[in-house]
């Protein structure tokens, strides 16, 4: 599998899980995060295994990982800031 591919895979499996989370959240099914967000880790980490392999120098991994780290806490920050609103809104609605 090429790595552009693995990419998208992540982000479909991230999005599915972000999504049963909220939806989870707003109807009250808390039990579903407890079986979506290991799932997600799990589609990931076999998608991962089935990654070519890629040659390339020390710089270039550098960079890739410092990139990385940074579109992870900004999709961390994003989320946390949708998991407030959604217990917000569930709150006010009750």
């Amino acid at each position: 599998m090429k790595y552009l591919t693995f990419f998208i895979l992540s982000v479909l499996t991230a999005s599915l899980v972000a999504s049963l989370i909220g939806w989870s959240i707003a109807t009250g099914y808390l039990f579903l995060i407890l079986i979506a967000i290991p799932l997600g880790i799990i589609i990931i980490l076999a998608c991962r295994q089935h990654i070519d392999t890629i040659v390339m120098d020390d710089r270039t991994r550098e960079i890739r990982s410092f990139a990385a780290h940074r579109a992870l806490e900004i999709w961390v920050i994003f989320g946390v800031i949708e998991a407030v609103a959604q217990i917000t809104k569930i709150i006010n609605n009750k």
